[in-house]
């Protein structure tokens, strides 16, 4: 008895596969592990049985070509972001671009303060959905694009709260 249809067994390794938020040896780890759910007789396009039959590099994303200290800025920035959500905080923070070999460059020096109030994932991207004070509108802005993501603090040291709209 196998855990898995093969339909869902290739739904996972598609997921997988097309996925930028892994690694190549992530994704080979992770296959494989399925792969040892499955009936000897279970094929898929994209598994030879002992690699991925593409190159996983062609998939190009926020987390695939980067460096291993980006990702872990970016771990920093949505836990700092999380911090001021569940704390009903404001934080302050610099919007980017990238360049086509994907380094980050300012677009200008205007700092954001922003009271978060969602973090959503859409298409691997991670978006902070929150307002800002004296607006009434919903801003989005792509977490992988922020930098100098800070928790905004009042003269004590105490966190700001959250604007209300």
């Amino acid at each position: 008895m196998h855990p898995f249809c093969y339909e869902e067994l290739d739904k996972m390794i598609q997921l997988i596969c097309f996925s930028d938020m892994f690694s190549k040896e992530e994704k080979e780890a992770l296959i494989k592990k399925l792969m040892g759910t499955a009936s000897v007789h279970y094929k898929t396009p994209f598994w030879d049985g002992e690699r991925l039959k593409f190159n996983p590099g062609g998939i190009h994303g926020r987390f695939s070509g980067r460096r291993m200290q980006d990702k872990t800025l970016f771990a920093e920035r949505l836990k700092t972001i999380q911090k001021a959500i569940n704390n009903l905080g404001q934080i302050r923070f610099k919007f980017n671009s990238y360049t086509a070999d994907y380094t980050m460059i300012s677009k200008t020096d205007y700092t954001h303060v922003l009271s978060p109030y969602h973090l959503v994932v859409y298409h691997d991207n991670y978006y902070c959905i929150g307002l800002k004070k004296d607006d009434k509108r919903v801003w989005h802005y792509r977490v992988d694009l922020m930098s100098d993501v800070e928790i905004v603090c009042d003269e004590e040291g105490k966190m700001m709260l959250a604007a209300v709209c």
